[in-house]
């Protein structure tokens, strides 16, 4: 394979752009996913040799190259110029992987100095909004969605009422907002449009509490 043909595969539809695309869920842009696959596929080259395949500019390159060096999963080869080389992409996604765990480790052992500098703070003692004006909130973004979901089961100690597609609960499959509906003590009512060959969607929650 030479640097121009894979090249031309980023610019089509190709298993090399569902790489590019799948590498950015483990906390790399469409770019560095970009130059560790150039250099993955190609072997040894100088920043100027990937920037000018990639036609990403060299002070861009040089950046993503450092980036790329701290996540652990490219290393440079010394000699004048330095050339760069990357790591085997199943050690590569290990790596990746493990960099997400230590980074929740640290946010984890960090909440308890938060919370604790929180609370030296006053509270202010301005109007305070009463809570009828927070009833309903507009939210963006799955993760921020996910976290509201989660903590209205949580709070709920009467009544949840659930309404959804069958691709809307495709989407939180295997997350904590199944599993808390499945174990919730309030009284759970879904409407949703699913069909019985999914039901597999809502395992152990009873049908009796599931409206189609």
């Amino acid at each position: 394979m030479t640097s121009e043909s894979l090249t031309e595969m980023f610019e089509t539809d190709s298993p090399i752009n569902e790489i590019n695309r799948l590498l950015v869920n483990y906390d790399l842009t469409p770019n560095q996913a970009k130059v560790y696959i150039f250099l993955s596929k190609l072997g040894i080259k100088t920043a100027s040799e990937i920037s000018k395949s990639l036609k990403i500019p060299r002070t861009e390159t040089y950046h993503l190259l450092s980036v790329l060096q701290q996540k652990g999963i490219i290393f440079s080869v010394f000699g004048k110029p330095t050339k760069f080389n990357a790591v085997g992409i199943s050690e590569s996604i290990a790596i990746l992987v493990n960099n997400q765990k230590n980074r929740i480790s640290e946010l984890e052992t960090g909440k308890e100095d938060i919370i604790k500098l929180w609370k030296l703070i006053p509270k202010y003692s301005g109007n305070k909004e009463t809570s009828e004006d927070n009833k309903f909130q507009t939210l963006q973004g799955r993760n921020s969605i996910l976290g509201k979901l989660e903590q209205m089961i949580r709070e709920s100690s009467e009544n949840i009422l659930v309404l959804g597609t069958e691709s809307d609960f495709k989407r939180f499959h295997h997350t904590n907002f199944t599993d808390l509906l499945k174990k919730t003590k309030s009284n759970l009512k879904i409407l949703t449009d699913y069909s019985k060959k999914d039901t597999h969607i809502f395992e152990d929650v009873p049908l009796k509490k599931i409206k189609n």
